[in-house]
């Protein structure tokens, strides 16, 4: 059943989904370390501005404008952790806010725990616990009076703030991110298959005929080079393969012929010498016959071998195919007369050809034509002219045609599955041969089959 079948994987799309995955995962990974780092750079400039301001401005901590104003002054142009400049808190000797600050200054001495800071004349430490937490910078002078307070919440905060204004750009950035994944994804994919694809592509022109011709396969990259290597000498080995197996099928057709023709000249003989309309001389009448078909199987293999072999010889000359249509058509009008033929050949239609071989081609279409047509059937050859092309059409009606016909009909030795039952004479060698004609003279040929009527055309080049 067709739901059983297995469905095979897109190597392309396989590919381009595994690296569009890992490419979002990178980009996820470094957005969490990113996080992680963020914060801890954060807090690590805050103290450090922490204890700048307490150096620089711990002078002027009773005037918190002339404060503010000097801590402004210290800071870079884009450093965002001044804005917690407003958060600061002095410890001095008047204090601005006595309730707070003097409970916070009589805990520095008590659980105040250093931070290491890079600043030569000043220090910073932590107080408090949990949510209560407060950064303590000072001088490294040892006045008591000098506090530079924060709240040591205030760096989550700026990093939950940094966050959000982030998360909120995504909603903007998102749709050109997942562009530019796809476009990355889509430009790698591309990128690995473009070797496979340049292999692909000289390996698709290697048929049967030219597998003695050394494969121009150029590795764009030395990891290919060992599957090239091993692909050559599979060639090879093919090669002398098909080499014995034409070499075989052309001696043992050449060399049965000899015997065969000896073989039918002797039963020809016997024929003339037994009575007239004996059982012995019917029986050798059917010998007779048998060796002639034997005679035309060993030739049609002769020459299936040497197109094998790209060795057939033609014997080219132009033809006027159009005459040679119609003269045909006009002869097969005798053969069977319980067919009706009908033609329609435009005139003066020419080509380059061996005329012995094409006749033989017109001559397999219209065997094929009355063998498996049906009673009281008709068959229409054609022969018009489409662009640069000559097509040779034979249609006639038929009956049970198989589903897979098309598909077979040139494959040797394939009869149709009535033939035995209808007696039809054949070995299933003569649309095969009649394709192999058509290569050589640089044509092809199609066959469209319904359920009952089946088209055979010849395509061939047109000749001035």
């Amino acid at each position: 059943m067709f739901f059983n079948k297995p469905v095979k994987k897109s190597f392309k799309v396989y590919v381009f989904f595994q690296v569009f995955i890992a490419t979002a995962v990178i980009i996820l990974i470094n957005r969490q370390v990113s996080q992680y780092f963020l914060r801890s750079q954060l807090t690590q400039q805050i103290e450090a501005n922490l204890v700048q301001d307490a150096v620089g401005c711990g002078h002027l901590m009773n005037d918190k404008e002339a404060f503010l104003i000097c801590a402004f002054n210290q800071s870079g142009p884009t450093d965002i952790t001044r804005s917690l400049i407003q958060t600061y808190v002095f410890c001095s000797a008047s204090p601005s806010s006595t309730s707070l600050t003097s409970a916070v200054c009589e805990k520095l001495t008590e659980t105040e725990e250093p931070v290491k800071t890079n600043h030569p004349n000043g220090r910073i430490g932590i107080v408090g616990k949990g949510n209560d937490q407060w950064y303590v910078a000072r001088k490294n002078d040892n006045i008591p009076s000098n506090y530079l307070l924060a709240p040591a919440s205030a760096t989550l905060e700026m990093v939950v703030n940094v966050r959000g204004l982030r998360d909120r750009n995504l909603i903007y950035t998102l749709p050109f991110i997942l562009l530019s994944i796809a476009l990355l994804t889509f430009y790698l994919t591309q990128l690995l298959l473009k070797p496979v694809q340049s292999i692909k592509k000289t390996l698709t022109v290697l048929e049967p005929q030219h597998l003695d011709r050394a494969t121009e396969l150029n590795s764009p990259f030395y990891e290919f080079d060992d599957f090239l290597k091993i692909f050559d000498e599979l060639r090879q080995r093919l090669q002398k393969s098909f080499t014995k197996a034409r070499r075989f099928a052309s001696d043992a057709s050449h060399e049965l012929r000899t015997p065969l023709t000896i073989l039918r000249g002797h039963a020809e003989e016997m024929i003339t010498e037994l009575p007239m309309g004996s059982g012995t001389q019917i029986r050798m009448r059917v010998i007779a016959d048998q060796v002639d078909h034997l005679i035309d199987i060993s030739a049609k293999l002769l020459l299936l071998s040497q197109a094998d072999a790209n060795s057939i010889k033609l014997q080219l000359e132009t033809l006027d195919l159009s005459q040679l249509v119609w003269n045909w058509a006009q002869d097969a009008r005798s053969f069977d007369e319980r067919i009706e033929i009908k033609h329609s050949i435009e005139p003066s239609l020419c080509c380059q050809g061996d005329r012995l071989l094409l006749l033989q081609v017109i001559h397999n279409f219209y065997t094929n034509a009355i063998n498996y047509n049906i009673d009281k059937g008709w068959l229409r050859i054609t022969l018009r002219k489409h662009d640069d092309h000559l097509l040779l059409c034979f249609e006639n009606p038929s009956e049970m045609i198989p589903a897979d016909f098309s598909s077979r009909a040139f494959d040797r030795f394939y009869r149709g599955p009535d033939a035995l039952a209808k007696g039809i004479n054949g070995y299933g060698l003569g649309l095969s041969l009649c394709q192999e004609i058509a290569k050589v003279h640089g044509g092809s040929i199609a066959i469209d089959a319904t359920h009952n009527r089946v088209g055979i055309t010849l395509c061939l080049p047109i000749s001035a």
